[in-house]
């Protein structure tokens, strides 16, 4: 399902695809060899081979070794941009969110035409399917976190919560997400040389997701599988490219969003 959703975004992005059986519909290809159905049950799922280095092999090589030498700081930032565009795509876009972004399960590989990176996701049975009111959820938090208007991102919460009325101390808690955005994200709209990167959007996440269960707001479990999906995609971005801004790369899918009704 992910390699069709991002059919036309091949250049820069790859998922292993299911190897179909001999005499089966789909089309054998070089990539995608036909195999025997014995081979190939409802037991045994075989996709195609990914080729690459994994990203936990990038950030833990010695500075010194070919590997950190071949991945230039170019290359790490386009990769982690193109990190955060897959998961706002699938987020914002698709509805159809890969939540185990791990660096274990992500690979870096060179485009052989024009030396792109191309980025390669591993493991894609551990995912969620939004509804439509979950993405129309997402849209008007992150629209209120964007609008650095935190009393309302807190409301939302709250209200769309499975048990707004079991909420403890509702008005601290408004006051608490009120009080974590003009912090963080107050400080960078006004110019005073703060970033999202500097502070990093999955310790603004966990802190979060800490204060809605501190308060028991019943989140949605989509909700908290996508918010993990997001703090794992910002330690691995923040490990390749330490200025990456989320937030900033966020605004558009969320304008798109807003256009389209959620």
């Amino acid at each position: 399902k992910f390699a069709k959703q991002f059919e036309n975004e091949r250049s820069w992005i790859q998922f292993p695809e299911p190897v179909s059986v001999v005499g089966a519909s789909h089309r054998s290809t070089d990539e995608l060899p036909a195999l025997p159905a014995w081979l190939v049950t409802r037991d045994v799922l075989i996709e195609s081979y990914l080729q690459g280095a994994t990203l936990s092999d990038l950030t833990t090589a010695a500075p010194e070794s070919q590997l950190s030498k071949d991945f230039t700081p170019a290359l790490r930032h386009k990769l982690a941009r193109n990190g955060c565009h897959a998961l706002f795509t699938m987020l914002f876009k698709h509805g159809f969110v890969h939540t185990d972004l791990h660096p274990g399960n992500a690979l870096y590989n060179v485009a052989k035409r024009d030396g792109e990176p191309v980025l390669g996701l591993l493991d894609c049975g551990l995912a969620v399917q939004l509804s439509d009111r979950q993405r129309r959820d997402f849209t008007d938090l992150f629209r209120a976190i964007i609008k650095r208007d935190g009393a309302k991102a807190a409301q939302l919460m709250i209200e769309r919560s499975a048990y707004p009325e079991r909420v403890i101390e509702r008005d601290v808690f408004i006051q608490q997400i009120d009080a974590l955005v003009t912090e963080v994200l107050g400080q960078i709209s006004l110019g005073s040389g703060v970033r999202l990167a500097n502070v990093g959007a999955g310790a603004v996440l966990g802190r979060l997701l800490d204060l809605s269960r501190i308060h028991k707001v019943s989140l949605d479990g989509g909700f908290v599988a996508v918010a993990v999906a997001v703090m794992l995609l910002d330690g691995v971005g923040r490990s390749l490219d330490p200025q990456l801004d989320l937030l900033q790369i966020a605004t558009p899918y969320v304008v798109r969003s807003v256009a389209r009704g959620f």
